[in-house]
């Protein structure tokens, strides 16, 4: 199982109405892409955020999994249209477990 986690930092002028679709298009890619077993999303609040204000928890039966994912159509759609505009920096961790 691979446990894909991005901690997202989104830029001071980006609306809630952005964040929102932001949220809801990520989480609707479960619906798109078979790959994905789980998938997560939610505001970080923790006091070491260092930043980072969402944090999305996705998970994949392996490595090749992961692999379409990341190119597969529905998953670059929300990533250049709504992730790109409003994002100020990111961080991701996968791992194998």
């Amino acid at each position: 199982m691979i446990n894909h986690t991005v901690l997202f930092k989104i830029k001071p002028e980006a609306s809630e109405a952005q964040v929102k679709q932001m949220i809801d298009n990520l989480l609707a890619l479960k619906n798109e892409i078979t790959e994905i077993e789980a998938i997560h999303i939610g505001e970080n609040f923790s006091d070491r955020s260092q930043g980072h204000d969402l944090m999305l928890y996705t998970l994949f039966k392996d490595k090749d999994a992961l692999g379409k994912y990341a190119v597969h159509p529905a998953h670059v759609a929300v990533l250049e249209q709504d992730i790109k505009p409003i994002l100020a920096g990111i961080t991701v961790g996968d791992i194998e477990f």
